[in-house]
């Protein structure tokens, strides 16, 4: 993951050394402010010399501006590293997701899993200005804590002794805050799944007259969430208040023992009143890291968390063959199973299909039609036996080659939030306007895209459509992608007869060279006429 975060920042070199100059020249302007403070006081005000307490007053505006200018400048850097860097991780991350084997997908919910990946902005507090101010004033403190000793060895060892106390107390203090946070993450990654299901099926809540338990189911979850993430603020807020007194204690401990010295003729009021500045900074970076230990407890846990996808373990894919073409598949005693199943869902498949033929798989529900076919697409390949495309076992081929030849149409199509014509487009992006023009044209023609405005805007995956208008630009999107192997996958679901019978007509006379596989219990589609039929 730490090497995920330092190809994300590796683009930026340049505009991190220039933070890092910055850095190095925030302590020289901020430690000269206490010892200008001490030269007004001393030699100005207590000499009544007005002329130096303007000049050295300007002088500190100067710094002060600079000072400013150069915090302005470093958290610019960083606010844009920060965001740029955290939105390359999770383009990562959503490849990494999408490239997950299928078994993930099919035991998490969309919605879960967009909310694991949204935990990737927890990471922008790695690239938070805080950081850089920590550093900043650590820098500040080591020479802040040289002038010290330069005034007084006795007060230098007094700040380092409570320094420990420091440490030992705020540690305990915020040390059960990961899992206060990991509950909160999980907790509110089930709530939004559940709601985004709930408002989803919206129609058959008010269909079962069940918004009310529904309501009761979400909100029960959310008083979890809200219980989780208020123990986690609770602590924060306990430990920034703990952190802020225990400082301010010291600082007044410190103070005191200054204020010894000086009645003892040992320091005069200037050195006072910069020590007292000095201090400050001195403490400033035990005040930083501490808070910073509390503001990035959500991006550990969260990296954590991301591990699971393993964003650097990819396959090695060098070894494999790259197909253009299939002519020929042949399943040889082919058996499969679910990693969570104990027996098998397929077994002992023995079929081949050639160009130009088309194959009928039929079967009672659960028998594994489905599955067959997200064989053949290489969505698993975990099963025994053999699947040769063109003589060659599927194994060694690249699985993004294969099914640049293969096209699905599914029992659920799914239709992205754009037009009708750019959800057909997508099935083939090395179209032109005019080859794409011509196909719609054609699609027109046959009647395949008849009551259909081939420029409406698409609306949560056609909920205006009806299920034969969907099923109709599922195969438009077919036919335009244009290859070897066809999968229809129980299509006549929830269409009606003319749709039913005009997809099964341009199966016959649009696909003739193509391999086909109708999977279906459907009579009107199982009555056709195959060249091989699987019964499983």
């Amino acid at each position: 993951m730490w090497k995920l975060v330092q190809r994300a920042i590796s683009k930026y070199k340049l505009r991190i050394l220039k933070i890092f100059v910055f850095a190095l020249l925030t302590p020289i302007v901020t430690n000269a402010i206490p010892q200008l403070y001490q030269e007004i006081i001393n030699n100005g005000i207590l000499r009544s010399d007005v002329k130096l307490i303007v000049f050295y007053t300007c002088i500190m505006i100067v710094l002060y501006a600079l000072q400013n200018f150069l915090s302005w400048k470093t958290k610019e850097i960083v606010i844009d590293i920060s965001l740029k860097s955290v939105s390359e991780i999770k383009k990562e991350v959503v490849e990494a997701v999408i490239n997950m084997p299928l078994s993930y997908h099919d035991n998490n919910s969309s919605q879960y899993i967009i909310n694991r990946i949204n935990e990737v902005d927890n990471l922008s507090n790695l690239f938070s200005s805080e950081v850089i101010t920590a550093i900043v004033s650590s820098l500040t403190a080591l020479v802040s804590f040289v002038i010290i000793c330069s005034k007084s060895i006795i007060l230098a060892l007094i700040s380092v002794l409570l320094m420990p106390l420091f440490f030992v107390i705020t540690n305990r203090t915020i040390g059960n805050m990961s899992e206060q946070i990991k509950s909160a993450f999980e907790s509110s990654a089930k709530v939004n799944e559940e709601l985004h299901a709930d408002v989803s099926g919206t129609y058959i809540l008010k269909q079962f007259n069940d918004e009310s338990n529904a309501i009761k189911r979400i909100s029960t979850k959310i008083d979890k969430l809200v219980l989780n993430l208020q123990a986690r603020n609770l602590t924060m807020n306990k430990s920034m208040n703990l952190i802020s007194f225990i400082t301010s204690a010291n600082q007044c401990i410190i103070l005191a023992v200054v204020a010894i010295i000086i009645t003892n003729g040992k320091m005069n009021i200037g050195d006072y009143v910069s020590l007292t500045q000095y201090i400050s900074l001195l403490f400033a970076p035990l005040l930083s890291f501490q808070s910073i230990k509390i503001n990035l407890k959500p991006a550990f846990v969260a990296y954590k968390r991301l591990k699971e996808f393993n964003l650097l373990k990819t396959k090695d894919m060098s070894y494999k063959t790259k197909i253009h073409e299939i002519s020929t598949i042949c399943f040889e005693n082919l058996s499969f199973r679910y990693d969570n199943m104990n027996t098998n869902v397929l077994n002992n498949i023995c079929i081949s299909l050639k160009r130009g033929e088309k194959l009928l798989v039929k079967g009672a529900n659960g028998s594994g039609k489905t599955t067959f076919a997200g064989l053949i697409l290489g969505l698993y390949d975990t099963y025994e036996g053999n699947i040769y495309i063109d003589s060659k076992e599927m194994r060694n081929l690249e699985i993004g080659s294969i099914r640049n030849c293969i096209t699905v149409l599914p029992q659920k199509t799914f239709l992205f939030n754009t037009s009708v014509r750019d959800n057909i487009a997508i099935a083939n992006r090395y179209l032109t306007e005019q080859e794409l023009n011509e196909k719609v044209e054609h699609y027109y023609k046959i009647g395949l895209l008849d009551g259909i405005d081939i420029n409406e805007k698409i609306i949560e995956n056609g909920k205006t459509l009806s299920g034969g208008q969907i099923q109709r630009i599922a195969l438009a999107r077919l036919l335009t992608r244009d290859t070897d192997i066809c999968i229809f996958d129980e299509f006549t679901n929830s269409i009606d007869t003319d749709t039913r019978k005009l997809i099964n007509d341009i199966i016959e006379l649009e696909l003739d060279n193509k391999m086909c596989i109708i999977i279906s219990h459907d009579e009107s589609v199982i009555n056709r006429k195959y060249n091989k039929i699987l019964n499983l």
